[in-house]
This record gives structure tokens, C-alpha cells and sequence, in this order.
């Protein structure tokens, strides 16, 4: 899914969670990272890479869609959204295609006693329900809990993931 300059003026397309819900259905092994990339980092969270310079891999790479899913806060999401509108304006870029940023984000919570990560897009940013996730650190006590965050990316029009799958274990 590639968007039109325009496209990315409209902020509901970042949270168009029918196109997304098609593209995940679409993904396969050649999806990925290639094509589509849901899981990625910034340096405003535990990346490395600073958001601009992030987007201009995306950009080289030819990504169609892609989220940045930095831990408790949006703050790479808007500075990589800036960076794409600023990129989509200049004129050597003018018939070039723009890839589509969905909203992102990585919470750690609790699910079973067990610590893990919860990956939220296309949500509202500005939703109150999740507005206790956007603060940078993780949620403590009952906000950890996994079903609060789950409820909290849904309320906020959202779609969430386990991250990391392979990587929690129940002790017996």
C-alpha cells in the first residue's frame, strides 16, 4: 500500500486499521522486511537509529507500509511522519511513492505473571484510553495488566499483537 502525497495529510490514514487488516492478511515470508515492517524502533525508545535516517532506509528500501512500535510513546511515530511529509513536498520526489506509516507502539504488561510486549497500530494517539501509555515508561500495577492495554489500543480504534511470541515461557 503505497499513499499519494496528500494521503499523508490526513491523519485517519495512519489509523486505517481496514487497510491494515489487509495487508496483514496478505503477509508472507517475502513480506517481510522488504515490503512491509511492523516492528521497528527509533532512538526515542531503544533503537538506534534516529528517525529521519530510519525513514531514509525505509525510503531506499522501498518499503510499501511500515509502523514505528518505539516502547511508551509516539514521539519517533511523529518525528518519522514529519520527516515523510517534508520528503513527499520536495520536487524530485514529486512522482515517487510514499509508504504507508501506520501508528505504533510497544507496551510492556503482564500477562499470566509473565512480562511481555504488546504492539498496538493504528490507534489514536489522542484517545484518552490511551493517553496512561504514552508516558514514556511502563505501565505499573493494574495498567500493566495485558487485557487493559489490549482494551486500551481497541478503544482507541486499534488492532494489537503479541511481540516477540517465541520468547515467553510459563514456568510450571
Amino acid at each position: 500500500m503505497v499513499l499519494s502525497a496528500p494521503a499523508l495529510y490526513n491523519p485517519a490514514s495512519t489509523q486505517d486499521t481496514a487497510a491494515l487488516r489487509r495487508v496483514f492478511a496478505s503477509i508472507d515470508a517475502q513480506s517481510c522486511p522488504c515490503t512491509y515492517n511492523f516492528h521497528m524502533h527509533t532512538n526515542h525508545s531503544d533503537g538506534q537509529l534516529r528517525p529521519d535516517i530510519l525513514m531514509a532506509q525505509v525510503l531506499e528500501i522501498g518499503l510499501q507500509g511500515f509502523a514505528i512500535t518505539d516502547h511508551h510513546q509516539t514521539s519517533g511515530f511523529y518525528a518519522a511522519l514529519d520527516y515523510l511529509i517534508y520528503w513527499s513536498k520536495q520536487p524530485q520526489n514529486a512522482n515517487r511513492p510514499v509508504p504507508q506509516l501506520w501508528t505504533g507502539m510497544e507496551i510492556t504488561a503482564q500477562l499470566l505473571d509473565v512480562e511481555v510486549h504488546i504492539l498496538g497500530y493504528g490507534f489514536d494517539p489522542q484517545h484518552p484510553a490511551i493517553a496512561p501509555y504514552i508516558i514514556g515508561t511502563a505501565p505499573q500495577g493494574a495498567m500493566a495488566q495485558a487485557d487493559r492495554v489490549i482494551a486500551a489500543f481497541q478503544q482507541a480504534g486499534g488492532l494489537t499483537v503479541l511481540a516477540h511470541p517465541a520468547r515467553y515461557r510459563k514456568d510450571r
